[in-house]
């Protein structure tokens, strides 16, 4: 698979900083996109098989472990490009303190993106 225009630029800081990655897609075809475009690794993959679920299960237990860590919320950054995805985050209210955002490529349409474009989160 490639990669959108642009989306590598993008990626490339995060070698600075601690990430995931949460895809319905499975780990070795993540991990050879990113090798293939020289981009830095993720702390951890929750692909398609991981023990928690769906995309709102992993961040509830990503959220979870943290605040079990370190006593506080963890700042989440969610970059999707499913609507609907971000519209179960935002109206699951353990995941108020996530920052939502969603990208022009993929799975969404112009409209979505204005609703996006008005939504609080």
């Amino acid at each position: 698979n490639e990669i959108y225009p642009g989306v590598s630029d993008v990626l490339k800081p995060l070698k600075q900083l601690n990430y995931n990655i949460i895809t319905t897609k499975q780990e070795r075809y993540v991990k050879a996109i990113l090798q293939a475009n020289y981009l830095p690794s993720p702390n951890h993959i929750y692909d398609l098989e991981n023990p928690y679920g769906n995309k709102v299960k992993v961040l509830e237990a990503i959220s979870n472990q943290w605040y079990s860590k370190y006593n506080h919320l963890p700042s989440i950054h969610f970059i999707e490009d499913r609507f609907e995805t971000l519209e179960l985050v935002s109206s699951t209210s353990s995941l108020s303190h996530v920052s939502l955002y969603l990208v022009d490529w993929g799975y969404n349409t112009i409209h979505q993106r204005s609703l996006a474009q008005t939504s609080d989160r």
